[in-house]
């Protein structure tokens, strides 16, 4: 019985993490262009533009923002996803 549920938990983590790396590369990874340029609204000056890429973590490296949006996802932040 405890090997049944340790396979079970095992299996959750599994599907978790495969659905938040599904989400991660839809939202942030597969768009074409600069995803900054969705959250920025009409017209956007350079400087908007790279204050969002920073806030949103845009300008690290993909498993960086990866590992936040996971921590995000677990944790919650106190600004609203995603950040």
């Amino acid at each position: 019985m405890i090997f049944y549920i340790a396979r079970r938990l095992l299996w959750t983590f599994v599907v978790v993490f495969c659905v938040l790396g599904i989400t991660f590369i839809v939202f942030f990874k597969l768009p074409a262009g600069n995803p900054a340029l969705r959250f920025a609204g009409h017209s956007p000056t350079q400087t908007e533009l790279t204050q969002i890429e920073h806030r949103l973590g845009l300008n690290r490296p993909w498993y960086v923002q990866f590992g936040k949006f996971s921590y995000h996802f677990f944790v919650g932040d106190s600004y609203g996803w995603p950040g």
